[in-house]
């Protein structure tokens, strides 16, 4: 199922419900498509438990569904606690970059599903590099792996993420973080230079 769906327009999300109500008593024909197709909608709309309940209908019919597995993974940790454990499940059903990014993002969670401590932030480092070797250039990689090296107190390493995701997509975020990284190892002048850049980015 193609990724770009995240992204669609509005109208494509309507004609989307449409074309899954009109898939008559899809509760008693227990058709995958329906099931996945309104929890897409739901989720986008922001009605993430009735988004839980249509996705995990659809992974009981399909448990291969590597995306259905993946935007699981993407609702808020209050509707599903096993997020880690889909990520999981996608990025082995598929090893796509998104699948490897999404599971490197959760490891780095500072949500109670990390059990993980300083292991988890290496594992992050190790699938958003996975994810990387499929498809360069992805300034977010860089960052969550910013994010990861910082709370692992590896100043150097955190520093040259943040450049290399600068170099990608220059703009007030990873001016901003690598800012507040210099400021908070004291090197306010550094500090000053780069929330300048971040305020006129």
């Amino acid at each position: 199922f193609p990724v770009t769906i995240l992204l669609a327009e509005s109208s494509y999300w309507e004609s989307l419900l449409n074309r899954a109500y009109d898939i008559k008593d899809y509760t008693k024909r227990m058709d995958f498509e329906a099931f996945f197709v309104l929890g897409v909608v739901f989720m986008k709309n922001g009605h993430h438990r009735e988004a839980m309940e249509h996705l995990s209908r659809a992974i009981e019919l399909n448990p291969a569904s590597a995306i259905s597995h993946h935007l699981r993974s993407r609702l808020p940790e209050r509707v599903n606690e096993k997020r880690l454990e889909d990520a999981k499940d996608a990025a082995l059903l598929e090893p796509s970059a998104l699948n490897f990014f999404q599971l490197g993002r959760l490891f780095a969670s500072d949500t109670k599903e990390n059990r993980w401590g300083n292991r988890g932030l290496l594992l992050s480092i190790i699938y958003l590099t996975k994810s990387l070797n499929i498809e360069e250039n992805h300034a977010c990689c860089f960052l969550e792996m910013a994010r990861s090296a910082k709370k692992l107190k590896d100043f150097d390493g955190a520093v040259d993420f943040f450049k290399n995701a600068d170099e990608i997509e220059h703009g007030f975020r990873t001016s901003w973080e690598c800012g507040l990284l210099f400021f908070e190892r004291g090197k306010y002048d550094k500090a000053i230079d780069l929330f300048e850049v971040a305020i006129v980015s």
